[in-house]
Formats: structure tokens, C-alpha cells, sequence
């Protein structure tokens, strides 16, 4: 470990190891106030429910009623500016300058966000945390990183039924800190978020860096 004042904006340090080091981390304890980069920040309901723009999307695989469940979620996590558009109308690109709710499964290659580990969305099912749900009483609901722009996030709301789906989107609300929810028959059965991303004060070398 070697401190290194800071006295402004930057500062300059150099290090001399016996042998190749495996990484570097600057404030491992995190005894420096600093704001945080947006890929340390793992995506949230809560990124939604503080966020100044927030656009709700029926997905071009999204069930007729999407409308309501959009309503609910709009009404539950307190989105008063919240406009709803299609898919289709917002074209083939997800817009990068807002936060974006999709209710149903985009069907445009570049709607889709990075999926985490242990997630995966389909038509019919969903797997979260290693657990697949099939079932028609099953809604997913997962606040990811947006696609288009790393400041952002794309949540994506994906009900397999009518059965405990309203239920499951007012609930949406009161898991704040969490990403991933998946619920059955309007109970929540997991609650997660996605692994914390690259932060740019850590850094392990690869077998070609020197």
C-alpha cells in the first residue's frame, strides 16, 4: 500500500514492484469521498423512481394488455412525466437521452440491453438467479443497463400471463435497492441485481499488458 496526497484535480504516482503486478486499486477501503463512475453503480428500481425522463415502451412482442400494466407501473413508482409510446414509434434505436421502461420483449435487435449472468428472457419464460419460471402466473421485471448510453438504464417488464401480473407490477415499487424481480402469482420469489461493473479505479493487467 502507498498513500499519495492529492492536492488537486490529479496526481501523478509511480511504483516499483519485484515482479508483475496483478492489478492496481486506487482507495480499496473507500476512505475517499468521490462520486461514483455509472458502471459501479449496479441498475436499480430506484434509478427509475429518481430519474428526470423516464419513457414507458409497448415492446413490438408486448400482450394486449400492456397498456394497463404500463399504467399501474407508471402510477406505482410515481412517474408523473412518464409519456408512452410503441415500439414502432420510436424506431429501431432505443432514443439514449432518457431512461427507458419496456413492457413486453423488444423485438428490435438494438432494444435489447447486455444481459447479467443467470438472466435470460424469451417468449414464454424467463431465468433469473439460475432459476428458469415458465409458468403463466410468472413476471420478470429487471432494471438494466441501457443499451445506448452507460448513464442510463432500460428496465424491461416481462409478464408470461395475465394471472398475478397486475399484482406483480404495483408490488415493483417496494424493491428499491433491487434489479432483477421475478414474481408468481403476484409474490415475489427472487429479488437480486446484476454484479457492479468495471470501475475506472481498479485495474487488473491481462497476460499482454505491461
Amino acid at each position: 500500500t502507498q498513500s499519495l496526497e492529492l492536492a488537486g484535480g490529479s496526481g501523478d504516482l509511480a511504483l516499483t514492484t519485484v515482479q508483475k503486478p496483478a492489478g492496481l486499486r486506487v482507495d480499496p477501503e473507500a476512505h475517499v469521498l468521490r462520486r461514483l463512475a455509472a458502471s459501479e453503480i449496479p441498475p436499480a428500481v430506484n434509478a427509475l423512481k429518481s430519474a428526470r425522463a423516464v419513457t414507458v415502451v409497448l415492446a413490438g412482442s408486448s400482450s394486449p394488455d400492456a397498456r394497463r400494466l404500463a399504467d399501474i407501473l407508471v402510477r406505482s413508482l410515481g412517474l408523473r412525466q412518464a409519456r408512452v409510446f410503441s415500439e414502432k414509434e420510436l424506431g429501431p434505436v432505443p432514443p439514449a437521452d432518457r431512461d427507458l421502461i419496456l413492457v413486453g420483449l423488444p423485438r428490435e435487435p438494438a432494444w435489447w440491453p447486455v444481459l447479467p449472468p443467470g438472466v435470460e428472457l424469451g417468449p414464454g419464460r424467463f431465468k433469473v438467479s439460475g432459476e428458469v419460471f415458465d409458468q403463466e402466473a410468472d413476471t420478470f421485471f429487471g432494471v438494466l443497463r441501457h443499451p445506448q448510453a452507460e448513464d442510463r438504464v432500460l428496465a424491461i417488464l416481462h409478464p408470461l400471463g395475465r394471472a398475478g401480473s397486475e399484482a406483480a407490477t404495483a408490488k415493483i415499487t417496494h424493491y428499491g435497492r433491487y434489479g432483477l424481480l421475478a414474481f408468481r402469482d403476484g409474490a415475489n420469489r427472487i429479488k437480486d441485481s446484476e454484479p457492479e461493473g468495471p470501475s475506472p479505479v481498479s485495474l487488473r493487467w491481462n497476460s499482454t499488458q505491461k
